[in-house]
């Protein structure tokens, strides 16, 4: 990455950061000295707003706390599920707007900068020392490089290195639910779903590199949780933060039933270029049946250079990612989704209770780890129910080792900056839209032998 390109993304981060603060600072005033004034501010133009900003993570929060089904998700032109009001049925409440997780993490990072200022104006912080959310207060953040026994078959078909499958599976053993990303095979597309068995969570398997439609699965998480059971919700940030922005307003003995893990992510590809991909694969191998975009070498276990393997009912896919279409887009982040460009959780501040991601450079890092390039995985443990689920782990771990903030965030880029947008993204979707074909849109990149920042 070039200073040059350094500066720019900083730049464009900036916008987005004022845009949206410029915004809620235009709304609460009026707010305040005119109460009646709040349900007509407070109406489809805020979360629109949001939507126009760029900042909408998809989360889905906002349809599923609609009170007058109102709100549904809809893709938009490159693909990406947006909220989009049906004015006959809004009633301008203003819940849309005033419970988004993407304001809501703007009033707490914009106050949270405040305390860090004020605290470095009196001489209160030590040099180095990052700042975290009040989400998990009273709770000392810890981290930890992990590897797995092998005693979990699935455990080389698992996203971070079969963390997220075992913490599942000892989640239902203890007499809870989960819900995780699966895809389905009929409608070509991830999507989050309730498992309430062992078998179940077997769906979860595999890394889809995709943002998954939510469909009913935050409201039915609701009832879930309302209804007695206990429920973890594995996501990326934005989707942890819309499954607990629904909660907010529930008792404490309901919240304290939702037991969330967020993935560190480097950012979440279209929709409809994992479609058109497939579309395109099924030339060749038949109807898709399954897909897993990480997989390790079958004799080596090396995670290092990942596989990717695309199951279709003829045939069977497997290469390199590297050489992969679909893989190449999203790693070299000309598939993301904008609000990725300018993410607020790439830092030590997760919405989470507990974060799973990869553990990079670990045999650097930490020289001495054993079985480092069969998988080491990152856990940070954020609050008490983080703990829990932690201690969920602690039988199937074959070596672990306790590290300092400073040794996580050399580990995994995403846990200090956002993906950088590339010069080539708007080639990218524009012949994505035209041809309907991921492999023309990445060849198209290709051809122009543009430098991509990454």
């Amino acid at each position: 990455m070039s200073k040059k390109h350094k500066q720019q993304h900083k730049r464009q981060q900036r916008r987005h950061q004022q845009k949206l603060q410029q915004l809620h600072k235009q709304q609460q005033p009026k707010l305040q000295r005119q109460p009646e004034l709040q349900q007509q501010q407070l109406s489809s133009a805020n979360i629109s707003a949001v939507v126009a900003a760029q900042q909408c993570t998809g989360c889905s929060a906002c349809v599923a706390m609609c009170p007058d089904h109102a709100l549904s998700m809809q893709p938009n032109t490159e693909g990406f599920l947006e909220p989009v009001i049906d004015e006959a049925k809004c009633t301008h409440c203003g819940q849309c707007y005033q419970q988004c997780p993407v304001l809501k993490r703007q009033v707490a990072q914009a106050k949270l900068a405040q305390t860090a200022q004020t605290a470095r104006v009196q001489g209160l912080t030590a040099q180095g020392t990052q700042q975290r959310n009040t989400e998990h207060a009273g709770c000392a953040q810890r981290y930890f490089a992990l590897s797995l026994k092998p005693d979990f078959k699935a455990l080389y078909g698992s996203s971070t290195t079969g963390i997220g499958f075992v913490l599942a599976h000892r989640f239902i053993r203890a007499g809870g639910v989960v819900v995780g990303c699966r895809f389905n095979a009929q409608t070509q597309e991830a999507e989050h779903v309730i498992a309430r068995t062992v078998e179940e969570v077997v769906q979860f398997c595999g890394s889809k590199y995709v943002q998954s439609n939510k469909h009913e699965v935050l409201a039915q998480t609701l009832d879930l949780l309302k209804q007695g059971h206990k429920v973890l919700f594995i996501g990326t940030p934005c989707e942890i933060s819309g499954v607990t922005a629904l909660c907010s307003a529930q008792p404490a003995e309901v919240k304290e039933r939702l037991f969330t893990a967020d993935l560190v992510c480097h950012g979440v590809p279209s929709p409809l270029s994992l479609k058109c991909y497939l579309y395109d694969a099924a030339a060749e191998l038949g109807a898709i049946k399954g897909i897993n975009f990480r997989v390790p070498h079958p004799q080596t276990k090396n995670w290092t250079q990942p596989l990717v393997v695309v199951q279709g009912e003829a045939k069977r896919l497997v290469q390199p990612a590297a050489q992969n279409h679909f893989y190449v887009a999203y790693s070299q982040s000309w598939s993301l989704r904008p609000s990725c460009y300018h993410c607020s959780y790439t830092n030590l501040n997760r919405p989470a209770d507990l974060s799973l991601g990869d553990f990079w450079g670990i045999e650097q890092l930490v020289p001495k780890f054993p079985y480092a390039l069969r998988g080491t995985s990152l856990i940070v443990v954020n609050s008490p129910q983080g703990v829990q689920l932690f201690n969920l782990l602690r039988n199937h771990i074959r070596y672990g080792h306790e590290v300092s903030a400073a040794t996580v965030l050399q580990s995994n880029d995403a846990l200090h900056d956002s993906a950088h947008e590339p010069i080539a993204r708007q080639l990218f979707f524009t012949t994505l839209q035209q041809q309907q074909s991921t492999v023309a849109a990445v060849n198209a990149v290709l051809s122009t032998r543009q430098a991509t920042p990454s």
